[in-house]
């Protein structure tokens, strides 16, 4: 339902803008044309104004019921018909031959338009470009300071352990050295005491206490 009184709205809006149109075709004081009441007349402005070919195509029922309609449906077409367009200006091609016809005012502003998006997109994706370039040498530049990084951590790292191995090795060798000292003196002492032991029993012809002890023994 909303969708038909859009249609009967807009044929209505259309209906006035030919009107208009022939009228202003009279001498006499000009009219103006409401295009932009209706979106279907904003659209065929450029085409009423002689920039393209309109063509309207008009459905007449034969019967009785719909005269009321049949005879409005034609006094509409019988409007459009009696409209002359003006034929759209003439320009010349890059060779200066006259003949072409002329843009639509809607489409020249269209084009110019679209240049200058196309333009500042353009301009966008250099920037962007620019921009991507800048950002992949400054990765380039943080990858390599991160590698020089990580060899000075890893060189840092491999001294440290280095000087801890051989901090524990010097103690180490260093213990090992002192406990070989001390069982060399306790060797010592301990020939020494034998030496002396020996030397004591050739000396008062005695024999060795374990000697006697376990002689003793045997004999109980």
């Amino acid at each position: 339902m909303k969708e038909s009184v859009s249609i009967n709205t807009s044929l209505m809006t259309l209906g006035r803008c030919l009107e208009a149109l022939k009228a202003n075709q009279a001498a006499g004081p000009q009219r103006i044309i409401p295009y932009r009441e209706s979106k279907i007349t904003h659209l065929f402005r450029d085409v009423l104004h002689g920039y393209g070919h309109l063509v309207l195509l008009v459905a007449a029922s034969p019967c009785a019921a719909d005269v009321e309609e049949t005879h409005h449906v034609l006094r509409y077409a019988a409007l459009a018909t009696s409209i002359k367009l003006p034929p759209p200006p003439k320009v010349g091609d890059s060779a200066g031959n006259v003949g072409l016809p002329a843009q639509s005012p809607s489409a020249v502003a269209s084009d110019a338009a679209t240049d200058a998006a196309v333009q500042q997109l353009s301009s966008r994706v250099q920037q962007l470009e620019q921009e991507l370039e800048r950002v992949c040498g400054q990765l380039s530049e943080a990858e390599a300071a991160l590698a020089s990084a990580e060899a000075d951590l890893r060189d840092e790292i491999v001294a440290e352990i280095e000087e801890v191995i051989r901090e524990l090795r010097a103690g180490y060798e260093e213990r090992l050295a002192s406990s070989a000292a001390a069982l060399g003196t306790r060797e010592a002492e301990v020939a020494l005491l034998r030496a002396q032991l020996t030397e004591a029993q050739h000396s008062h012809g005695q024999r060795s206490p374990l000697q006697v002890v376990g002689r003793g023994t045997r004999e109980a």
